[in-house]
């Protein structure tokens, strides 16, 4: 009887890791594809309601924008500010997930459009810093970096892109599932 009992205890012990890769991978999966849908919306309600009130919507309590003078209170900022007459198209080419899916990080392509929607001359790319709060994403930091003339990135976000970063950082179960 002893013998059946420590069998069925090493078994245990022995497959119980592997199950919990598994919740784990479905639970960084779902995570990823939590904040690259926000991600998404985000970008969607831009387009539809513009970026001042796009932002008011998304922005979590303490976040901050970078300026030229460098960051600002963000709520603050798009509380007065009004920026109907320089709106931005962007999407999203790299997401990442913290593995307690409680911190994201986006970034990608941005090009301003003015108020008929025609594109112009200013092009860069979007950072974003997500958080977590209340089961929902709140962007806490937006940095936008211009660049000179357009470089056209056309990839799409994938969650693979960010196995070799866990593979470094994961805990040794998790990462040995990566492999």
């Amino acid at each position: 009887m002893k013998v059946k009992l420590n069998i069925v205890v090493w078994c245990c012990l022995y497959l119980l890791p592997d199950g919990l890769v598994l919740a784990q991978e479905r639970d960084q999966d779902q995570y990823w594809l939590d904040l690259a849908a926000t991600d998404q919306t985000y970008a969607d309600r831009s387009n539809e309601i513009g970026r001042t009130r796009a932002f008011r919507e998304f922005l979590g309590e303490g976040s901050i924008v970078f300026r030229e003078n460098g960051p600002v209170d963000a709520l603050e900022e798009y509380r007065i500010a009004d920026f109907a007459r320089d709106e931005l198209t962007w999407e999203s080419h790299y997401i990442d997930v913290s593995r307690d899916g409680d911190l994201g990080l986006t970034a990608g392509p941005y090009t301003m459009v003015d108020e008929s929607g025609e594109e112009l001359d200013l092009f860069g790319y979007l950072v974003g810093i997500w958080k977590k709060a209340d089961d929902r994403w709140e962007l806490m930091a937006d940095m936008a970096a211009p660049i000179p003339g357009y470089l056209s990135l056309a990839v799409e976000p994938n969650s693979e892109d960010t196995l070799p970063v866990l593979s470094e950082t994961a805990h040794p179960v998790v990462a040995m599932s990566v492999e």
